[in-house]
């Protein structure tokens, strides 16, 4: 950008406003007038130039490889709150407005920066700005993103000196409470807001509906619904409407979720395509995929077109039946709308392939997902690894590897070959614990077994571990394992008096399952998952249990790790895969916080 001279604050403004390199905003900010002949002259600051530049500052998200100073987990610069808003009164005495204020918490709470957006507030009156309801608002939202519960608690204890609790104020705190499990206490604010006459709005009752959903209470859901207007004269929104079609579609009823939409176009409120989305998925599992068509139909004319997720919905359902030609189709007219598949698309129609071991097919779309446009992930190297394995873990095929290379340099003449038959039924077992089969002998007794050996597997802290191995034989492990299983057993016990119900999740889509905490006794997570599945089993539910337990190693108490582990033909993957995580059918993974599982659990009257 060429310099001016002689620019004015107003001409400022306009550079700024059409510059979009936040790092380039800056510069041109601080020195806006290189080329002036008067230096003794400063630019004079205008409030709109401060305004412009904290909310480009603010909203930015620069990229991990910019070289912008802008850190992208943040997306503002700590200079705004200090260097910028100082310099309003040290420099040019413009006295910043209160929604000025309330922009700039905001950007810190998006930062996950709880203490810096409390010390704008606390600091305001010393920049001549009155504090009021209006700021509280942005501040409570901002600690409630960060989950800083006590700071809120603190704020709220003096709310009355800003003035009295608004709308936006309600609606933040009847959020937080549904974030945090304590929906009974939502509910009692949603009262006091009635009783102190101030009136609820689209967001109130979107938050309520939504909770009563996630809840199950889907009668009581619809009953706000219809109040929301009958009584307290605010018309159902877009995400009112979506929570319920959601909900219907979970119990399975499809007609009552189809008249809401068509409620909704009577009401001049425009569905999106995640709820077409929501429909479609329902339909398919209902095994009415012809109806499938005219939906889309439906969408278009409405003027709302699929979107990838839409796609993606049909193409799941194509690859759960295996008909990998359709699931193809759908790709090429993903391309052909000028809608860009995803990893999802390419990872959903490799796993079909793999289940149906076209293990040729699957590899060529592996190699050729480059060239359509779309790098793999590690779920997709995970699903080609898992699939070229044929139901094997690493434990064996690393072992036949190189026990081949070694008889092969040997020429047949290893002196430890008889060491490698026996080996190979150690492995065997390992396998067999591994990817949750438990068809062997003894299997369960071995498994015991090697973790009371209590190997150190790190060849660098452990020279002698190959002879270890080499030492071990699978009768003399087992009958090890037996004489703890004993004890073992007595504490699986104890902990599965202590399990509860969980939504795989979060919604019905998943169905539900037991899960247990499991801090304490990492040994015995593996078997606590499988006694958890065998119970739900037992039960005529889905097999599945779910053991939940912190990783020191993430230094992250609010982060748990969830491992599902499952029996007979329920594949847990594809719930640990919808939320980042992977493994196999029997037994996978996923990362989850506190707050995220909180919402999963199922809560009892």
């Amino acid at each position: 950008m060429s310099a001016v001279k002689n620019i004015s604050s107003f001409r400022l403004a306009s550079l700024l406003r059409r510059e979009d390199d936040p790092s380039a905003a800056i510069k041109l900010f601080r020195n806006p007038d290189p080329g002036s002949t008067n230096p003794k002259r400063p630019l004079r600051y205008s409030l709109l130039c401060y305004d412009l530049m904290i909310t480009k500052l603010g909203s930015s998200k620069m990229s991990s490889s910019s070289s912008s100073p802008i850190p992208e987990s943040v997306g503002i610069v700590q200079p705004m709150s200090n260097s910028f808003l100082s310099d309003y009164l040290l420099y040019h005495r413009i006295v910043p407005t209160e929604i000025l204020f309330c922009n700039v918490i905001n950007y810190f709470g998006r930062g996950r920066l709880p203490t810096r957006a409390l010390l704008v507030f606390v600091e305001m009156p010393q920049y001549r700005c009155q504090r009021t309801v209006r700021s509280v608002n942005p501040l409570l939202s901002a600690l409630l993103k960060c989950g800083a519960f006590d700071k809120m608690k603190e704020v709220l204890s003096s709310i009355d000196k800003y003035g009295k609790p608004d709308a936006c104020t309600y609606n933040i705190l009847i959020n937080g409470y549904s974030q945090s499990g304590c929906f009974d206490d939502a509910l009692k604010l949603f009262e006091e807001m009635v009783k102190k006459k101030v009136k609820p709005t689209g967001v109130t009752f979107g938050t309520l509906v939504s909770e009563l959903c996630k809840n199950f209470k889907v009668k009581e859901a619809l009953k706000m619904k219809h109040h929301m207007l009958k009584v307290y004269g605010v018309c159902p929104t877009v995400h009112v409407y979506a929570s319920l079609i959601k909900a219907l579609c979970q119990i399975g009823e499809l007609s009552l979720a189809f008249k809401l939409k068509d409620e909704a176009y009577e009401g001049k409120i425009k569905i999106d395509s995640a709820i077409y989305s929501t429909l479609i998925s329902s339909i398919i599992k209902a095994g009415r995929s012809a109806e499938v068509t005219g939906i889309l139909e439906e969408m278009r004319k409405k003027g709302c077109e699929p979107d990838t997720v839409t796609y993606n919905v049909l193409t799941n359902g194509f690859c759960v039946e295996n008909d990998l030609e359709s699931a193809y189709r759908v790709l090429d007219e993903m391309v052909d709308k000028g809608v860009k598949p995803d990893i999802i698309s390419y990872n959903m129609i490799l796993g079909a392939l793999f289940r149906i071991k076209n293990w040729k097919e699957g590899a060529y779309l592996f190699e050729d997902m480059p060239r359509r446009g779309c790098i793999p992930d590690i779920l997709s190297y995970r699903i080609v690894f898992d699939g070229l394995c044929e139901g094997r873990s690493c434990a064996t095929i690393a072992f036949d590897y190189f026990t081949q290379k070694l008889m092969e340099e040997s020429g047949g003449n290893c002196r430890e070959r008889n060491d490698f038959k026996r080996m190979r039924r150690v492995f065997e077992y390992i396998e067999d614990a591994d990817i949750w089969k438990w068809e062997l002998p003894g299997s369960k007794a071995f498994n015991s077994g090697i973790v009371d050996l209590g190997i150190e597997y790190d060849l660098n802290q452990n020279q002698t571990l190959f002879q270890k191995l080499l030492s071990l034989d699978h009768e003399s492990v087992i009958n090890r394992g037996r004489e703890s299983l004993s004890r073992k057993h007595k504490l699986i016990q104890e902990a599965l008096e202590q399990s509860y119900e969980i939504v795989l999740g979060g919604d019905e889509e998943f169905g539900w399952c037991l899960a247990v905490n499991a801090d304490e006794n990492a040994e015995l997570r593996s078997e606590l998952g499988n006694q958890l599945a065998e119970k739900r089993k037992r039960m005529r539910l889905r097999g599945v249990g779910a053991v939940v337990y912190r990783v020191p190693e993430l230094e992250d108490a609010a982060k748990l790790k969830i491992s599902l582990r499952s029996v007979a033909e329920e594949d847990t993957t594809q719930v640990s895969q919808r939320f980042g995580g992977g493994g196999h059918k029997n037994s996978s993974s996923l990362l989850l916080s506190s707050v995220e599982l909180e919402q999963w659990k199922v809560k009892r009257n």
